[in-house]
């Protein structure tokens, strides 16, 4: 249960935060927006596809997973602009799961 806890801690926290929020309590955003599957029912959908838009986010393309997206980040590629700009290197680095 213990590892269980520290796994959807941050899962949590978020869920919390989005429950004050429906009850209409002045809350802070707790996470970083990327878009996924459960997107489609949080109560921030809107508000962080607008900011991701706005930052030309990589988890907005077809087919980008979360996991995918935070490896582009961490190899210095953040944006859809960037991504496509990247040179063979990085994308054969990327490839071999390096980062």
């Amino acid at each position: 249960m213990e590892l269980y806890d520290e796994s959807y801690a941050e899962v949590r926290e978020v869920a919390e935060v989005a429950s004050r929020h429906q009850a209409g309590e002045p809350v802070t955003v707790v996470t970083r927006s990327e878009w996924k599957s459960e997107c489609k029912t949080c109560v921030w959908a809107e508000h962080c596809y607008e900011n991701l838009v706005d930052q030309d986010d990589l988890t907005l393309l077809a087919g980008m997973d979360v996991a995918t997206a935070r490896a582009l980040r961490a190899a210095g590629v953040d944006t859809v602009e960037a991504l496509a700009h990247s040179d063979t290197f990085t994308a054969q680095v990327l490839d071999a799961g390096v980062v």
